[in-house]
C-alpha cells in the first residue's frame, strides 16, 4: 500500500528543481511576475491573474486545486500549460475586478494554452490564438458549450459530460479560418 517516488521522477514536472510553489492568489501573481516557469499550485481556490509577462508558464496542481477563470484572465504574450487542475468557469453576465459587467464566457486569453488532464467546471470560451485540450473532462456544461471562438483548437482524449451541447465552432463575424480537431473523445 505504499507508493515509492524517486525525486525527479514525476511525469508532470512538479518536482522540477526550479518549481515555485503557490498556495494563494498573491503567491501565484508574484510567481508569474517574477518569471517562474514552473508553478506548483496548492489545494483550494486560486484566481488566475492577468499578467503582461512574456515568459512561458507551466501551472501544475491536482483536482483539489481549483483555478478560477470566471472573470477571465489575460496573458497577452505567454504560452501557458496547465496540468491536472480543476478549472472553474462561468457563463453569462460576469463582473470584472473593476466593477464592469458584461456578457462573456470565462476564458484564459493567451497566445497558446495547453490543458492536460484538467477538469473544467462549466462552459468556457477559448481565447486568443487557440488551445489544446489533452485528456480533459468537461462537466456542468448544462445547455451550453465550449466555444472555439474562431481559434485553432484540439480536443484529444477528452470526455464531455453534457446535456446535448459540447463544442461550438464559432466565428465572431470576421473572416477567421479555424481548424478544430476532435480525436478519441467521449460525449456523454
Amino acid at each position: 500500500g505504499y507508493e515509492v517516488k524517486v525525486l525527479g521522477d514525476a511525469d508532470d514536472g512538479s518536482d522540477a528543481t526550479d518549481a515555485v510553489h503557490a498556495k494563494s492568489n498573491a503567491e501565484l501573481g508574484t510567481a508569474i511576475e517574477n518569471g517562474a516557469s514552473t508553478i506548483v499550485l496548492g489545494k483550494g481556490n486560486i484566481k488566475m491573474p492577468s499578467s503582461s509577462t512574456t515568459s512561458d508558464i507551466t501551472l501544475i496542481g491536482t483536482k483539489d486545486t481549483v483555478l478560477d477563470v470566471t472573470k477571465g484572465a489575460y496573458m497577452d504574450s505567454a504560452n501557458v500549460t496547465i496540468k491536472g487542475v480543476t478549472i472553474k468557469t462561468s457563463t453569462g453576465y460576469v463582473m470584472d475586478d473593476a466593477g464592469n459587467t458584461g456578457a462573456d464566457y470565462a476564458a484564459l486569453y493567451s497566445p497558446n494554452t495547453t490543458y492536460v488532464n484538467c477538469t473544467f467546471d462549466g462552459p468556457m470560451r477559448v481565447g486568443r490564438d487557440g488551445a489544446k485540450f489533452i485528456n480533459c473532462t468537461f462537466t456542468n456544461l448544462g445547455n451550453d458549450y465550449v466555444w472555439t471562438y474562431g481559434n485553432d483548437v484540439t480536443f484529444e482524449g477528452c470526455t464531455f459530460e453534457t446535456a446535448g451541447k459540447a463544442i461550438l465552432i464559432y466565428s465572431d463575424g470576421g473572416n477567421e479560418i479555424s481548424q478544430v480537431t476532435v480525436k478519441d473523445c467521449t460525449f456523454n
